[in-house]
């Protein structure tokens, strides 16, 4: 290599071609050098292009993040501010118990409006303390089961609930098993509705169809109920039954006289006399105009029944003040005892107005056995 640079640098040709060549080297080095610097600069802008570009999609999608987190919020604010007040208004009392103590997690603020508690006064404290005694039982005996089975027997059923004033309100309980704020325990939800008008109204109705609308008396419906109850009852305990079968003499002559009015009075009248004669146990029935049955449970022996029926004839015929017009009226009975008269409602019925028609007959306000 030393030989070779003496001899280029002794030679003058090759000392040229030797600057030629290094001079072209530096100009396309230089070439080089500046393609590469555009190279680097070019990557560099799109390098800084692209991050732009991700920098922006990135804001961007942060920002629809954002958005939807900001939307999702305000929903879920408005939806539990109208569940809220929809719980408010509304004339349900929705409770939350842990099954396996029984204490109250969760009241609605209706409970103030409904039984007059304050929510503080019922959290936290037993379930079954809102409940009258009988109730209290069948509360106990849900949450039990939930503890026993993990399942409700029933989503529903009635009870009573203590008002914080002392009263009483009947109500329907629509239930469901749900987990706890904490996913740690299972708790029962309670759905509280006050149905005390609506049990009054069927209870209404049930008296309705039991009860005669004029006298407040049993008809004759329930009558036979009874009837037949009590015989089944005195065939097992080898007891008597006796029947009245009674009818006014002398009715028609005051409704003709007097009007309606004065006679719907007068029945009145009598039913509560007939059953200032009787006893408690014993059942009076109108089932008729102005006839009416008796039904005398465990009788001992027929002077028991005699006495009773001569207290009811004196007692009926007693005159009566009907807003200034003075009423009197006789009545005829007829009697009949199980078993020695009849093993069935309807034949003891028969034979105690047979009875009864047989005094009619024969002189009336008097008593008869068949």
């Amino acid at each position: 290599m030393r030989q070779l640079n003496i001899y280029f640098n002794n030679n003058p040709v090759g000392k040229t071609a030797t600057e030629n060549l290094i001079g072209l080297l530096s100009v396309n080095n230089l070439k080089l050098l500046d393609y590469m610097n555009q190279v680097a600069n070019q990557l560099e802008q799109d390098a800084k292009s692209k991050t732009y570009i991700l920098k922006g999609l990135q804001t961007a999608i942060v920002i629809v993040i954002l958005l939807s987190f900001a939307l999702a919020t305000v929903r879920l604010f408005r939806r539990e501010k109208y569940f809220s007040n929809l719980m408010e208004k509304s004339t349900d009392v929705v409770v939350g118990i842990d099954v396996q103590t029984g204490e109250t997690t969760f009241v609605s603020s209706s409970i103030h409006e409904v039984l007059g508690y304050r929510v503080e006064q019922v959290l936290g404290r037993p379930f079954v303390s809102l409940f009258t005694t009988q109730s209290k039982k069948v509360i106990l005996d849900i949450l039990d089961l939930v503890v026993k089975t993990g399942q409700l027997e029933k989503d529903r059923s009635e009870a009573i609930l203590l008002k914080h004033c002392g009263e009483t309100m009947v109500v329907d309980m629509v239930m469901q098993l749900t987990t706890s704020e904490d996913g740690k325990s299972q708790e029962l939800s309670v759905d509280i509705r006050d149905i005390s008008e609506r049990k009054e109204a069927e209870l209404a109705l049930l008296e309705l169809a039991h009860k005669d609308e004029l006298t407040g008396l049993f008809n004759r419906k329930s009558f036979l109920e009874l009837a037949d109850h009590s015989i089944k009852r005195a065939v097992r305990r080898k007891g008597r039954v006796a029947i009245m079968f009674i009818d006014l003499d002398g009715f028609k002559w005051v409704n003709d006289s007097f009007g309606h009015r004065t006679g719907d009075l007068l029945l009145k009248e009598l039913a509560m006399r007939l059953i200032s004669c009787v006893r408690a146990s014993d059942c009076v029935a109108r089932v008729g105009g102005d006839e009416f049955l008796i039904l005398l449970e465990d009788v001992s022996d027929k002077s028991e029944i005699k006495n009773l029926a001569g207290k009811i004839v004196s007692t009926l015929s007693q005159r009566i003040d009907i807003e200034g017009d003075i009423v009197q009226l006789g009545s005829s009975i007829g009697i009949s005892v199980f078993p020695e008269n009849g093993e069935t409602v309807n034949e003891l019925i028969n034979k105690a107005d047979q009875a009864m028609y047989e005094i009619k007959n024969s002189g009336k306000n008097n008593f008869a056995f068949a």
